[in-house]
């Protein structure tokens, strides 16, 4: 067993999208699932463990970190204010990508724009300006705008907006992503 599986774990744990179960986690590990549904055990059963602001959580064979429910209040309020201030250019960026390309997977965003999205995702879902909405073959959700979005631009549809048809069935974009999805 790797001495530092633990560690591996949890920034896998950290940085998914999604919660990950143990054979998940064996295969980007690369450890046996015995020795990852060991360390798993012991994280979820140490005592010491519940008192740090990280805690795994385990549901149906499936893990995620999660904040310690001591620490509710104050991220709570962080999460009030994330909600309400305005967005990056990063941000913008992501969610112009998703308004002219969505439904789209993690992958595709990622694939366009170059860099990992996972937190502007995050921000974006909590703020009420995209949503998941249903899952490709390979189980990845797909992202969306909300109503909300359409709401605060004052549109019906995504249709609405300017070259909406141009950008959504650009033929070198589409090319791009599927010369992408083989590699």
């Amino acid at each position: 067993m790797s001495v530092n599986l633990k560690s591996k774990i949890e920034s896998l744990l950290f940085v998914s999208a999604k919660e990950l179960n143990a054979k998940e986690i064996a295969k980007w590990t690369g450890e046996k699932m015995v020795e990852v549904e060991q360390v798993l055990s012991e994280m979820l059963n140490l005592e010491s463990e519940k008192s740090r602001g990280i805690i795994l959580l385990e549901n149906n064979g499936k893990y995620k970190l999660a904040t310690n429910p001591d620490n509710s209040e104050i991220v709570q309020e962080l999460i009030r204010d994330e909600r309400t201030s305005e967005l990056t250019p990063a941000s913008l960026e992501t969610l112009t990508v998703i308004a002219y390309r969505g439904p789209i997977t993690q992958f595709e965003l990622e694939q366009i724009r170059g860099v990992s999205c996972t937190m502007i995702l995050r921000n974006l879902l909590i703020k009420g300006l995209i949503e998941k909405n249903g899952k490709d073959q390979g189980g990845e959700a797909y992202y969306q705008i909300s109503f909300d979005f359409l709401e605060y631009l004052g549109v019906q549809s995504v249709k609405d907006l300017p070259n909406y048809n141009d950008l959504h069935h650009d033929k070198n974009l589409v090319e791009f992503l599927a010369s992408r999805q083989t590699e």
